[in-house]
């Protein structure tokens, strides 16, 4: 066997150019194979459609300033607990079964084996704004984003997500898309309304603990007054001005006692006087009797009094008038002691005149003492009433003054209930302002004006497959091809003994060539060979353009 690539100097252009020639089926055919196996598999294998839908998080309708949101967890939390929710096994079953998927699965696959091969046919991603605006129109998508962003103006990353579902069909596809979209809105709404009622729900439970400690320190502090009663604060004043007029009581009061003892003492002295006088007139020593010295004596001392009084009040001042009176009161007594006892020393003869007593019984009969004895009793009388109001104001005085000693002591107590008390109720007051900010909340959460999933981007009907990737995979056919072409022609080549040139003969022989007999063909040969070598190029340009044109609606089409 010849080895045409053995020689170096017999190759050259029109030596390639007539390996070509030569192996131009062995490497297209070979080539068209394979490519042809390769589009095959790929229609063999399933197709795979994918719709995408982009959501975007929108603040809620009223400001926060205004209702604050009791919402405790961050979107990405809820993010991955709706997730768990809406992936369960529970709401995926239902979903299958709605949209009655994988139906070939089913006669191997259990209900858990479809749930899972479903979640890996689900995605959940994050998108950046500026990716979210490259995948539309990027004044329109920045525009949408944008109208719902922050104050920053550009709305952070994890505020958009974009949710995809891949299935055998594009409407089934873009139809259970469609209901994952829904169940996240719905799910976001749920989850939002029952954490912002739970948030509710503890806040009153709290305010009703807090207010039945407050209630209990109210108690306490209604106890406390109860059992101290007149040693509280608040009362100090009242007491203060209470035993102020007790002691000024006390002090009018003595002054009584002391004048109504000096009374008791003059009235005294004045009885023991008239019974000295009683004895001279049993004796019949009319001559010596005289007016008893006690009402001189009672009488220069109320006019001495009357006299300081006049010197610091009016004639109509109560006191002037009253001593008055009783100056009145006692020259009165002494003109009619003076008058009895000249009735004794001078009798009367004249008929009609006024009688004069006769013996002891008579006299006493008319004495004016009566009312000296009178007065003593009742003076008496006075002085114990005297007495007993003064130690019934000394006792309550003292227990007056021990309110006020006790009440620095009663008010440190106090104020240490009422620091509790006050402690308590900021509390309480803090703790009802937040429930009554988290229940408008709640029912703005209720009414669905809360923070609020936005679909940007509807779940999309997909128009090509997204796996396989056709074109790719045509192309990878096509490579593969090409590479098992050349090597069947090179290999063919190498293979291949004959001598083709007269410069291959040149190449192994060393003995010039004298001349060459040319081919000869008769005409229907040449018209053969001429009709052959069109169908050859025909059936050539025919798997070119097949795969050229097949490669082309792979990239246009999938």
């Amino acid at each position: 066997m010849i080895d045409a690539f053995q020689t170096t100097d017999t190759k050259g252009p029109e030596h390639y150019w007539g390996v070509v020639r030569r192996r131009r089926w062995w490497f297209l055919v070979p080539c068209f194979a394979a490519w042809a196996i390769f589009l095959t598999v790929l229609y063999v294998l399933p197709a795979r459609y994918r719709s995408e839908a982009t959501i975007l998080v929108s603040g809620q309708s009223v400001p926060d300033k205004y209702v604050p949101s009791n919402v405790p967890s961050q979107l990405v939390q809820r993010l991955q607990s709706m997730t768990q929710q809406i992936l369960s096994q529970g709401k995926l079953e239902k979903i299958i079964e709605d949209f009655r998927l994988y139906e070939q699965e089913r006669v191997s696959a259990s209900p858990a084996g479809l749930v899972q091969q479903m979640r890996k046919n689900i995605d959940i991603l994050p998108v950046p704004i500026d990716d979210l605006a490259q995948a539309e129109d990027p004044a329109t998508a920045a525009k949408r984003a944008l109208a719902i962003a922050p104050a920053t103006g550009k709305p952070p990353d994890t505020l958009v997500f974009r949710l995809s579902f891949t299935a055998k069909s594009s409407r089934t596809a873009e139809q259970v898309n469609d209901a994952l979209v829904s169940l996240f809105i719905e799910e976001n709404m749920a989850i939002r309304q029952r954490e912002s009622e739970t948030t509710t729900n503890f806040l009153q439970s709290q305010v009703e603990e807090v207010r039945k400690q407050l209630e209990g320190r109210e108690a306490q502090i209604r106890e406390f007054k109860s059992r101290h009663l007149g040693q509280l604060p608040e009362q100090k004043e009242s007491n203060v001005q209470i035993l102020s007029a007790l002691q000024s009581r006390l002090q009018t009061t003595n002054d009584a006692l002391a004048h109504a003892e000096q009374q008791q003492l003059y009235l005294t002295s004045l009885s023991e006087q008239y019974k000295a006088l009683e004895a001279s007139l049993r004796q019949g020593d009319a001559a010596s009797l005289q007016s008893p010295a006690a009402i001189d004596k009672e009488l220069e001392r109320l006019r001495t009094q009357l006299t300081g009084l006049r010197g610091q009040y009016t004639d109509r001042h109560p006191d002037v008038i009253t001593l008055e009176q009783q100056i009145a009161q006692t020259e009165k007594l002494k003109s009619q002691i003076e008058n009895q006892i000249r009735s004794v020393r001078v009798p009367s003869t004249d008929i009609g005149s006024t009688p004069h007593p006769n013996s002891w019984v008579e006299m006493q009969q008319m004495s004016p003492m009566l009312q000296v004895e009178s007065q003593l009793k009742s003076t008496t009388h006075e002085i114990e009433a005297s007495q007993n109001s003064i130690k019934q104001m000394e006792k309550e005085i003292s227990e007056y003054q021990t309110r006020l000693d006790m009440t620095p002591t009663r008010e440190e107590e106090l104020d240490s209930l009422k620091g509790n008390y006050d402690q308590v109720h900021a509390n309480f007051q803090s703790l009802l302002t937040r429930q009554n900010e988290s229940q408008v909340a709640t029912n703005l959460e209720r009414r669905q004006e809360g923070q609020q999933f936005v679909v940007l981007n509807a779940p999309s009907l997909p128009e090509k497959p997204n796996a396989p990737d056709r074109f790719m995979f045509s192309l990878i056919g096509l490579g593969v091809g090409v590479g098992l072409g050349l090597i069947v022609g090179i290999v063919s080549e190498l293979a291949d003994g004959n001598v083709h040139s007269a410069k291959e003969v040149k190449g192994w022989v060393t003995v010039p060539v004298l001349a060459g007999i040319p081919m000869l063909v008769t005409a229907a040969e040449r018209r053969s060979m001429s009709k052959r070598s069109r169908l050859e190029w025909a059936s050539g340009s025919a798997l070119l353009a097949v795969m050229a044109i097949a490669t082309a609606f792979m990239f246009y089409h999938g």
